[in-house]
């Protein structure tokens, strides 16, 4: 009910400059009903009063409503001072600063695929995130932050103080902290594009420079327009401090669903990729159905250089199994020289006539016997052939299991490769 009571105290705050907001949220505290708070502004507005209004010494007491409306949660209909069109421009720019950061995500997580696809479809032990591990943050930092900026976007719709104060500090220190962080977790790939493009000038180091990346001078013209127009409208911010809108939380909930989620699970399957410590092994013999020799140990500071792989023709045979080693790609990168190995193995029958083999493998060439613990008589074949400004050296041997290995290189000398046959087990 609207009492006279209630309408001296609007009118009174009214003529204090108090904000019509502010009279509602303290209206509202005391268990006003909207119906009544709407229809005693309705006719504050609207009646032609002739007397002059009550001049108090101090703010009156807010009148009291005994009984709690349960109409609280309708929205106030009260006609109020309209949100400058400022404010809409400042929201508009930080919603482009959101986007520019969602966009370099993309780029960035695309590139971490298409990398490791390549790698896989290769067969290539190496791992992108293995040998980078911190370019995998990058993504998932630029998710999160876009998704804040996203939020500030439409908080700072309602014109208060707190998100005038929130925008100024988050624009000025998140921008180049990011930028900051980024260089340093993506330098160690960028030195290395430098230093491939400085040797060959086909292989462009600029796309992987820092700040042609991850950021360009759009991003930083948004977050400087942004900040001057916060500034200059400083006084326009005067509004109550209102939680976002139902659609604006729809919009950073799908922020979160389409955009956070998938970054996070895409990395967090690459990271766990890098764990893997079998190369395909186990599928390898499961596939074929005969033992697979391999190093409990690689000799010679050599690593895995590729998986399993398996479907490979040897001696006639399709289901031969091949795999590499060299050395570690930590180590190639250092300048060490490369001892690419290559190792093929499949069953063969009874009777297998290993010298025959190995002279007829390799045309013009000269079989040499070897020594070979693990191998039956303890004998294997050494072929050598110029290659180039190298020599290939093959060495083939047949195991008690009736298992032939053949292992070639056009890197390491015949003793490494020896040592590399006899650590196979």
């Amino acid at each position: 009910m609207v009492t006279q009571e209630l309408i001296n105290y609007i009118k009174t705050q009214k003529q204090q400059n108090v904000t019509d907001e502010a009279i509602i949220e303290s209206l509202l505290k005391r268990n006003w009903s909207t119906e009544d708070i709407n229809q005693a502004f309705l006719q504050i507005n609207t009646l032609q009063i002739s007397a002059p209004p009550t001049i108090y010494q101090s703010s009156p007491a807010v009148p009291s409503q005994k009984v709690m409306s349960p109409t609280n949660n309708i929205n106030i209909h009260i006609s109020t001072e309209k949100k400058p069109r400022i404010i809409k421009i400042v929201s508009l720019f930080i919603f482009l600063i959101a986007s520019l950061y969602v966009l370099t995500m993309v780029q960035l997580l695309g590139i971490i695929i298409i990398i490791e696809r390549s790698f896989e479809a290769a067969n290539s032990t190496l791992s992108f995130l293995k040998n980078f591990p911190t370019f995998g943050i990058i993504p998932i930092m630029f998710s999160l932050v876009s998704f804040f900026f996203f939020y500030l976007a439409f908080k700072i719709r309602n014109g208060s103080k707190f998100s005038l104060w929130l925008s100024i500090s988050s624009l000025i220190i998140i921008p180049p902290l990011t930028a900051f962080i980024s260089q340093i977790l993506i330098s160690p790939l960028a030195q290395l594009a430098a230093s491939y493009g400085s040797s060959n000038k086909s292989i462009p180091s600029s796309p992987l420079n820092p700040s042609n990346l991850l950021f360009d001078n759009l991003m930083f013209i948004l977050v400087i327009i942004s900040v001057i127009l916060i500034a200059i409208s400083f006084k326009k911010f005067h509004f109550r401090n209102d939680p976002i809108s139902n659609a604006a939380k729809v919009f950073l909930a799908s922020v979160v669903v389409i955009l956070i989620i998938p970054t996070l699970l895409i990395i967090s399957l690459d990271y766990f990729k890098t764990l893997d410590t079998d190369f395909g092994y186990t599928k390898a013999k499961t596939t074929v159905g005969y033992h697979i020799y391999k190093p409990i140990s690689v000799p010679n500071g050599m690593a895995y250089a590729s998986k399993f792989i398996t479907g490979k023709e040897l001696a006639g045979k399709q289901n031969a199994v091949q795999v590499a080693y060299d050395i570690p790609f930590e180590e190639l990168r250092k300048g060490r020289q490369s001892k690419l190995s290559i190792v093929q193995q499949v069953y063969v029958e009874p009777g297998f006539n290993l010298e025959a083999f190995a002279t007829t493998f390799v045309k013009d060439s000269n079989p040499q016997k070897i020594f070979i613990s693990k191998a039956v008589n303890q004998t294997g074949f050494l072929i050598q052939k110029p290659l180039g400004n190298s020599t290939l050296s093959t060495i083939v041997y047949l195991t008690s299991d009736n298992i032939l290995i053949m292992l070639v290189s056009p890197k390491v000398s015949p003793e490494e490769l020896t040592q590399l046959a006899e650590s196979l087990e």
